[in-house]
């Protein structure tokens, strides 16, 4: 775990926040001032609640260093809210069991990472977690031909994919009886079609 924490570590200190005009900026100003301001306050109130600042933390308007907590916990407003912002936090976990559980213990669900040296375990991980997608040894992805969306409170439905498609069509149910047995209200045979609504490819 110290390994990893120092090689986290290191490399947030080589991002270099500035002009975004410039070649050798990493990590730009944020968009909006009230996004600084409120990702400030999400970490200074987990601060006071016991998390540990290990890096960055220096903001000035929409200048928010990349930064790093640790010892994050449940009943922080970094681990219970959305961060919007270059804000990494570490959670630990005794096993993968508990890790699970951590990343499952959260009212949001729209994407999640796993890295391992071992891929069975990591399908096998990735099957529990409650997200509408889970990478393994990759960062968040959008493709056309897979579906994307999250559960929770980070959403219904899903776009591309043959799910994404079905959001833009109507489910159409058409019946038919036999008049032998329109008394009875038998049906003899149904079928289903999607009727496109609007499509924009």
């Amino acid at each position: 775990m110290n390994d990893f924490l120092q090689e986290l570590n290191d490399g947030i200190i080589k991002l270099k926040q500035g002009d975004p005009f410039d070649n050798n900026t990493t990590t730009a100003p944020m968009a909006m001032l009230d996004l600084s301001v409120k990702l400030y306050w999400q970490m200074k109130q987990s601060i006071q609640l016991g998390a540990q600042l290990i890096n960055g933390g220096g903001v000035s308007g929409c200048n928010f260093p990349p930064s790093l907590l640790m010892n994050v916990k449940k009943g922080m407003p970094v681990f219970d809210q959305e961060t919007f912002g270059p804000l990494g936090t570490v959670i630990t976990a005794s096993d993968e069991t508990e890790a699970i559980a951590i990343a499952n213990d959260s009212s949001y669900g729209l994407c999640g990472s796993i890295w391992t040296g071992d891929m069975e375990k990591g399908i096998s991980m990735a099957r529990k977690i409650q997200s509408g997608s889970v990478f393994i040894n990759f960062l968040v992805k959008t493709d056309p031909k897979l579906l994307f969306g999250g559960i929770k409170k980070s959403g219904s439905g899903k776009e591309p994919g043959r799910e994404g498609m079905l959001e833009f069509v109507n489910a159409k149910n058409n019946r038919s009886f036999s008049l032998i047995n329109i008394c009875c209200s038998m049906p003899v045979s149904f079928f289903s079609s999607y009727v496109p609504e609007a499509i924009t490819l």
